[in-house]
């Protein structure tokens, strides 16, 4: 009998936990869903320029410090030889708007690149070292490209930034 009770509560436990857990991951995905309805409305009003940028920036900037909304449960670590862990948060198609959580391992680099696209960095936990580049070359040859570094910019929780197609980073 009070091994039956035992069990009886944990299960109740359990069907707590599970609802409070759905209820979260509703919250988050309709945190997600408010953030793609405004980037689009702001995309709407045509090619995105940095200004655009500068306010899609700032509510992914507002998504990203809802820390809880990140748990390392739920988006851990990369493995030892790895650089970062990747999580497709929300993906709208092909050439559309897609939105990634990335877990860096610390005191990994990632190589200078460009996103060929428009691109939006926020902070949610810890300190991301973004070096933009300058590009001092003509771009006449394909895979390479002299930089010079234009800003080093500490992302941390409560920091981002945002980069036009052809910017470097």
């Amino acid at each position: 009998m009070f091994f039956h009770r035992k069990l009886s509560r944990i299960w109740q436990y359990l069907h707590v936990l599970e609802a409070r857990m759905s209820e979260f991951t509703e919250t988050r995905k309709q945190a997600v869903d408010q953030l793609i309805h405004e980037t689009h409305e702001l995309l709407n009003a045509g090619t995105p320029d940095r200004y655009v940028l500068s306010q899609i920036q700032l509510d992914l900037q507002n998504l990203a410090a809802q820390t809880e909304f990140w748990d390392c449960a739920d988006y851990p670590e990369p493995d030892e030889e790895e650089r970062q862990n990747r999580f497709l948060i929300h993906s709208d198609g092909d050439n559309d708007i897609t939105l990634y959580l990335n877990v860096m391992r610390p005191g990994k680099k990632i190589p200078a690149h460009d996103h060929t696209t428009w691109a939006c960095v926020a902070a949610a936990v810890g300190v991301e070292v973004n070096t933009l580049y300058d590009r001092i070359d003509d771009g006449a040859v394909e895979g390479k490209a002299d930089l010079r570094v234009s800003e080093v910019i500490d992302l941390g929780p409560g920091s981002s930034v945002a980069m036009m197609p052809n910017d470097a980073q």
